[in-house]
């Protein structure tokens, strides 16, 4: 078993770092990832700062349009 890090990293961080540090293609590299997503070796943890941003920005869009509409109509 190889351990890259501890810290966060994307899907495309992890392959890249796999494909330097075993030399391999990025299919190889995908192919690894695969693995270990099935087998339990990698986590996914989301960002949920971002998440909840996201969910923000769109609650302030939808009641812009729902005033708009009110206004409008």
């Amino acid at each position: 078993m190889y351990v890259i890090q501890t810290k966060l990293m994307n899907k495309k961080q992890i392959l890249e770092e796999l494909q330097k540090k075993f030399r391999v293609s990025r299919e190889e590299a995908e192919e690894m990832f695969l693995q270990a997503r099935r087998s339990g070796d990698l986590r996914i943890k989301l960002n949920w700062k971002i998440i909840i941003d996201y969910l923000i920005w769109a609650m302030i869009a939808v009641s812009g349009l729902y005033a708009l509409c009110n206004i409008i109509f």
